[in-house]
């Protein structure tokens, strides 16, 4: 149960880091905290939103105990708030 945990937590991070860096470097976002900032609030927006949505794919819940769909979503949105906070 523990390395699912951290298999998850990975995922997520993983996932996370990507579309963050998505957004800071080709689409010239600025965050606070610059790439770091955008990392921390995609992760706290992935597991929110895998928390709600957790029963949206089935596959990723059986295999990662995680919900793709809604790391990405949760990772989209949050980057987006994000973004329109930031003066």
């Amino acid at each position: 149960m523990t390395v699912k945990i951290i298999l998850s937590f990975i995922a997520i991070a993983v996932v996370s880091a990507g579309i963050s860096a998505y957004y800071y470097y080709i689409r010239n976002y600025n965050f606070i905290g610059k790439i770091w900032g955008a990392i921390i609030i995609g992760i706290v927006g992935a597991v929110i939103f895998n928390y709600l949505l957790k029963s949206v794919t089935k596959f990723f819940i059986d295999t990662f105990d995680i919900n793709i769909l809604a790391v990405i979503i949760g990772i989209v949105i949050s980057l987006e708030l994000f973004h329109k906070a930031t003066p």
